[in-house]
Parts: structure tokens; sequence; C-alpha cells
């Protein structure tokens, strides 16, 4: 399995307030299955990785921009963390995804607000995502019923 990890973190500003930005980095496989289906979910979450930062990415150098790439910065203080995971369907071919979990790393109650916006974004990613493998896997099923694919 390949993890997708999401995690909103405050960076504080000179005066007194934090700035909230969201850091998506992709892990290493588990390789807890064959190499091989390690390999394409390693590069189909590389995909999701890419549609969701570089797609919207319009300024790097904008330290407003909620979503950032890369390491969290030394000085920065996580809030709330998720996780989908991504593995490889061999039979069909295709990717699956699941929900890996989540976590509240800082209670202070400035940032609930935070928090609840991140498990809402948890919800629509995973539902984004079972919409996109349940297309995909009505698409391939068709094939194979038409006989285009075996």
């Amino acid at each position: 399995m390949t993890t997708i990890t999401f995690t909103f973190a405050a960076t504080p500003l000179p005066d007194g307030r934090a700035r909230v930005n969201m850091f998506i980095k992709q892990l290493e496989p588990t390789y807890t299955e064959s190499p091989g289906e390690e390999w394409r979910a390693e590069k189909d979450a590389a995909q999701v990785v890419h549609d969701i930062v570089l797609r919207r990415a319009e300024k790097d150098d904008d330290p407003d921009r909620l979503l950032r790439s890369g390491d969290l910065p030394t000085e920065a203080d996580p809030i709330i963390w998720f996780a989908i995971g991504v593995t490889w369907d061999r039979p069909l071919k295709l990717p699956h995804y699941s929900r890996v979990g989540y976590e509240r790393v800082n209670l202070e109650g400035r940032f609930t607000t935070v928090a609840r916006l991140a498990m809402e974004l948890y919800d629509y990613t995973m539902s984004v995502l079972r919409k996109r493998e349940k297309r995909d896997r009505k698409a391939k099923m068709e094939k194979m019923k038409n006989g285009e694919v075996k």
C-alpha cells in the first residue's frame, strides 16, 4: 500500500496570529503486496497528488495559499493529519482507495474550525476518489463484457 498524507499545520506570524497551510506528501510503499502491485499503486498515488497539488498551484511564492508542497517547515505546528491508502486491484487492474486514518494533533480551541474543515476535506477527497474508482470499474467491466479486454 502507498499512503498519501495530508497535514494541516499552523506557522506562527510575528503579530501573534498563525498561517495555516496544508501539506501533501506521498509516503513510500509498505511492500505488503507484490512489487508490481506496489509499483502500480505508487504510480497512481503520484497521479492523485499531481492532480491535487500541481493542477491547483497558482503561485508557489504566495504565502497565503492554503496548499503547499514539500515537507513541513520546522517552525510549523501540526494541527491535524489524515491519510489515504492506494492499493492495486490485480484482477481488474485498477487502483483501490481506502481510509488509513486521521489524528488531531493540536487540541487548541482556536484550531477547531481548521480540524472540522480538514475532516470535511477528508470525506470529500474520499468521495471523489470513490467516484473515480467506480467510474473506472464500470468502464472496465463494460469493456470486459464486450470482449475488448481480457
